[in-house]
């Protein structure tokens, strides 16, 4: 038998017998720890051309059909689980709310987010508290941590579950974060494989980090503060990013097998893109991408 007869024959089987079996027992689980995997894929591939003239190249191809078999299920069941606020839900799930009192005195943020799967929203603010969190899901329970150090605080909201659960009733686990807009806020989010949906408008941002492995992210920054740097690091995602005319931005991108859209931008080199307003504008963006296979658009509003 050819080689490639066996890399596709083993990838349909794995593919179709997962899909069937999905179709009988719901499958959801945290998918961020083999999403983050995905480069095993060329790993495999390249130790069976190294062993092209040994026998035990037929080992390498039937594994390297299997993993991609469940890492492109793996991403197809993370995204339908993206599913919108009017769900109705049947079954039981958890209900948590945290929150962490507004101290005046402190006035720089350091936040992180951690987790595997689900939508985030940040779409509001809160006048009293520092951060209002209220999460809804099917699946786990989030540890939230606060601490003030003088002018610095500190807040980790963790997802923690387990790596499998079968259930077989809908799935969902919707996180809903209401910020403060008075300190300058830091933030680090690490999701795995998830769908944030984040209006950062009314806050002054220096700072945003994001960590994914198959994920939706759309992102809107203002201009409160005079610098704002992001960071994209991710495997396949899909990003929107949305600035203010208004602010002077420019991109680096390490992304060669994403797609891209920087509408509004004049391309510098192979790897940097600026604005028009870059150098006179008083409000700068700072955008990086280190992508694998992505769709990444930058949109000027």
């Amino acid at each position: 038998m050819k080689s490639k007869q066996l890399f596709w024959g083993i990838f349909f089987v794995a593919l179709g017998g997962l899909v069937l079996i999905n179709n009988f027992v719901k499958i959801s689980f945290n998918w961020a720890i083999i999403l983050d995997l995905w480069p095993l894929a060329f790993v495999i591939l390249g130790l069976y051309f190294i062993l092209k003239d040994n026998p035990v190249r037929w080992l390498f191809i039937v594994i390297n059909a299997l993993f991609i078999a469940f890492v492109l299920f793996a991403a197809f069941k993370s995204f339908s689980t993206f599913i919108d606020d009017d769900t109705e839900f049947h079954g039981n799930y958890n209900v948590q709310h945290f929150n962490a009192p507004f101290n005046e005195n402190v006035k720089k943020v350091n936040f992180t987010l951690e987790t595997g799967g689900g939508h985030i929203y940040i779409k509001d603010t809160s006048m009293v508290d520092l951060v209002d969190a209220r999460f809804e899901g099917s699946s786990g329970e989030y540890n939230f941590n606060h601490s003030d150090k003088g002018e610095d605080a500190d807040v980790i909201l963790s997802l923690e579950h387990g790596d499998i659960h079968f259930v077989k009733e809908a799935f969902k686990n919707a996180l809903h974060l209401k910020l403060n807009e008075k300190p300058i806020w830091n933030m680090d989010f690490n999701i795995g494989a998830s769908k944030l949906d984040l209006d950062l408008t009314p806050f002054k941002t220096e700072n945003i980090n994001f960590k994914s492995g198959a994920a939706s992210i759309r992102v809107k920054i203002g201009d409160k503060i005079e610098m704002t740097n992001l960071r994209f690091e991710a495997g396949v995602t899909k990003i929107e990013v949305q600035i203010p005319k208004s602010s002077g931005c420019e991109i680096r991108s390490d992304a060669s097998l994403s797609s891209k859209r920087f509408d509004g931008f004049n391309k510098i080199d192979k790897s940097t893109y600026r604005t028009e307003n870059y150098d006179s504008a008083a409000k700068k963006i700072i955008i990086e991408f280190d992508t694998g296979v992505s769709s990444i658009e930058v949109d000027r509003i």
